[in-house]
């Protein structure tokens, strides 16, 4: 029974009507293109049961890539349609063997399983961030599935690459972008305070005068004075401060900046990036959605699908050249929730293209509004077209004549400033100059017509992944051999050193990458002999060294053990896999560090609280842990100590619902003459019975099998083969009629 208190608003009836004329048309797929925060899985819902209604209802398949968003999804799907359907994941941890109605999947684990499914299982298919559908981990599955329709959703459809999913799923039947839902009043109004860093009057007029090339970034560093982070601190309290019941998100660069920012923040905030376990991100963003905390500091994180309508400020301390992140990110404040009036959103990401970008942003908005009114186009907002949608307010009494010296700037020197796909454009035209090959970096500097090479790496990182957007192949030498080594040369005597490590030559953006210097002289040794450095191996630090540093790393951990990740990140420290090689294990060198240990104290840690770790550690690498992870990541209990609680590592993995049973040497026949084709057959058959799915190789090793894998294969050929022989897609087909 569908949930009554849920009713589709205005606008996704809108777009109910156009998916359901698509169909009616003889369209059997649809992609709508919908702003962050209009609810875009309720409508999917609402179109599903619009296709369903006065037929049987059929199984329905939704892909994305992120198993966040897709539990989400679940829940909004079990709140509409309610308990008489049944609803499954089938992710990297959690896959649903048994038949459910709805089936909640993620792009990397249904790659790997897809022929396990029939093509034409599943009547619907919804793919949820479909922006991602030309991706080599997505799109074969998408291509795989035949089902009766097929729904693409999206709020940014532009991809960076210029690749078009309207190829996938034909031109959007229903558009309702981020200007035109914030003009109807269908978002949150933004109050957005673009807080410019001091501008230099004087380095601007020698910049307004000098004709020379030179970087996008160059210009920033010559124009701005960038604020200290206690300012930044200070006014994001302030700001937060005006704002009822604030609920703070901020956007960081690094790691390293995020921490700072967060410590600063004080108690009330917390952080999460990918370099955390999975378990610790939820907490911080469970504490977050409930109010626990009154502020989150991100890396690379919450750009899509995390829904804290609530969030009422958002603060920007990173910049982004892509103008879909621009929008995610900023779409994480603009849901309307009961009780919230504005999003008060801090830019403190102050340069040339992030001033253009905002004026930019709040030009169109003006001119859709003066279009809509001219035309009668309200489109129902309401009362909402009485009120301004978008204030933009900038934080420098002088901003009105400096702006015209900065876009004077923009407009005399244009080669500081390109589009990311008019970058791409140029390198691809410049590539057709040379034959079809990507041009090398002395060639792009040397072109007055393209931006400088450092222009490109700043903005996609490496010339490698310029080259792939642009689709030519890739020249993976900048220098000849002779620039190469006098940069090695210049590096040594810079850093006061008499030789190099390749961790110098990737900590100094300014230098090749090592492997060029390994490929082009036939390893790095040698690139360091010819240039005059000395070679061969060095063994830099002693024990007594390692842990020194290792100890006053911990300085900067609340006295506990650095993790491997703090390890990394800090180029100061020896890496982690130095550390590894001295003392074989994390435990060990905390021992012999005599710090406490990290997070947690272990020992006196509940048998729940260690399972529940390894738990995590298993959703955020996509597989079991194997005794090699637990030594070398410093964050989890020691092996020694699972062992010794648990008795035995397998038994831990076991009560942590990880594997069925202990692992053990399989029981084999000792007459290999009894192993017949018919016995091996019928023994792999009641497998597939007992397990409900295809047979795989470890299904062959378990002590269920009366023969190893290997038997098998040597009688059957692969895995598959093997399935095949056995008739597996019979035996389940009968085992769904039974059930």
């Amino acid at each position: 029974m569908k949930n009554p208190k849920i009713m589709p608003r205005p606008y996704q009836v809108e777009c109910l009507d156009a998916i359901s004329k698509a169909a009616e048309s003889g369209l059997k797929r649809a992609l709508v293109v919908m702003a962050s925060g209009l609810g875009k899985t309720l409508t999917s819902a609402f179109v599903i049961e619009q296709f369903f209604a006065g037929r049987e209802f059929g199984r329905v398949l939704v892909l994305c890539h992120s198993e966040v968003i897709l539990s989400q999804s679940k829940d909004k799907f079990k709140s509409y349609f309610g308990e008489e359907y049944s609803y499954g994941m089938f992710t990297g941890h959690e896959r649903a063997v048994r038949r459910t109605d709805f089936l909640f999947a993620t792009f990397q684990t249904m790659k790997e399983h897809r022929k396990e499914f029939s093509k034409d299982l599943f009547s619907y298919v919804v793919v949820d961030e479909a922006h991602h559908s030309h991706a080599r981990t997505y799109f074969p599955t998408i291509k795989y599935f035949k089902p009766e329709f097929l729904l693409g959703l999206t709020a940014t459809p532009d991809r960076l690459d210029g690749q078009n999913i309207e190829e996938i799923y034909g031109e959007p039947v229903y558009k309702l972008d981020f200007i035109e839902a914030m003009s109807r009043g269908l978002l949150a109004e933004c109050d957005y305070q673009l807080v410019l860093d001091d501008m230099s009057q004087e380095k601007l007029d020698e910049c307004l005068k000098n004709d020379k090339k030179m970087p996008i970034t160059q210009l920033n560093r010559t124009i701005f004075v960038p604020k200290r982070d206690e300012e930044i601190v200070r006014l994001i309290k302030q700001y937060s401060a005006e704002q009822l019941d604030s609920k703070t998100m901020i956007f960081c660069k690094t790691i390293e900046h995020a921490r700072c920012i967060t410590k600063m923040m004080g108690e009330d905030a917390v952080l999460v990036h990918k370099g955390q376990s999975s378990l610790t991100n939820d907490m911080a963003l469970e504490a977050f959605r409930s109010g626990k905390i009154r502020a989150i500091v991100s890396v690379q994180m919450l750009n899509e699908g995390v829904d804290v309508p609530d969030a009422n400020v958002i603060v920007f301390l990173r910049n982004t050249v892509s103008e879909n992140i621009f929008y995610q990110q900023l779409g994480r404040g603009t849901r309307l929730f009961p009780g919230k009036t504005k999003v008060k959103v801090l830019d403190f990401v102050a340069n040339c293209e992030r001033i253009q970008a905002v004026l930019e942003l709040k030009q169109r908005l003006d001119d859709f509004q003066i279009n809509a009114i001219s035309d009668g186009l309200t489109h129902g907002a309401g009362e909402a077209d009485s009120r301004e949608k978008f204030t933009l307010n900038i934080a420098t009494p002088e901003f009105k004549v400096r702006t015209i010296d900065i876009f004077s700037l923009l407009a005399k020197v244009c080669a500081y400033f390109y589009s990311d796909e008019t970058l791409i454009k140029d390198y691809y035209n410049k590539a057709q100059e040379l034959g079809g090959r990507g041009p090398t970096q002395s060639e792009i500097d040397a072109d007055p017509k393209m931006a400088t090479a450092t222009t490109y790496r700043n903005r996609f990182k490496t010339l490698e992944n310029v080259a792939k957007m642009a689709g030519v192949p890739y020249v993976s030498y900048y220098y000849n051999d002779e620039e190469l080594l006098q940069k090695l040369r210049d590096k040594a005597e810079r850093e006061g050193k008499t030789t190099l490590t390749k961790r110098d030559i990737l900590l100094d953006e300014s230098m090749p990458n090592p492997d060029t210097y390994s490929n082009r002289f036939h390893g790095f040794g040698n690139a360091l002999k010819l240039a005059g450095l000395e070679y061969g191996f060095v063994e830099p630090y002693s024990d007594e060294e390692l842990i020194e540093l290792y100890v006053k790393k911990s300085t900067q951990t609340n006295g506990e053990a650095p993790t491997t990740a703090e390890v990394d990140e800090d180029p100061d420290m020896p890496r982690s896999c130095t550390y590894l090689a001295h003392f074989k294990s994390w435990e060990n060198l905390r021992k012999k560090s005599g710090l406490k240990r990290r997070t947690k104290d272990w020992v006196h840690a509940t048998d729940q609280e260690i399972l529940d770790v390894l738990i995590a550690k298993t959703k955020k690498d996509g597989r079991t842990p194997t005794s090699k992870d637990i030594k070398f990541d410093s964050s989890l209990p020691s092996f020694e100590l699972i062992v010794k609680r648990f008795k035995s590592y397998d038994n831990a993995l076991k009560l942590a619902g990880l594997i069925k049973s202990p692992r053990r040497k399989p029981i084999r026949s000792t007459k290999r003459a009894e192993l017949t084709n018919e016995r091996l057959i019928e023994a792999a058959a009641n497998i597939v019975r007992t397990n409900r799915r295809p047979l795989t190789q470890s299904d062959l090793e378990s002590t269920m099998s009366i023969a190893g894998y290997s038997a098998y294969r040597r009688r059957f050929g692969g895995i598959k083969a093997i399935n095949d022989a056995v008739g597996t897609k019979r035996i389940l087909a009968e085992l769904q009629n039974d059930s």
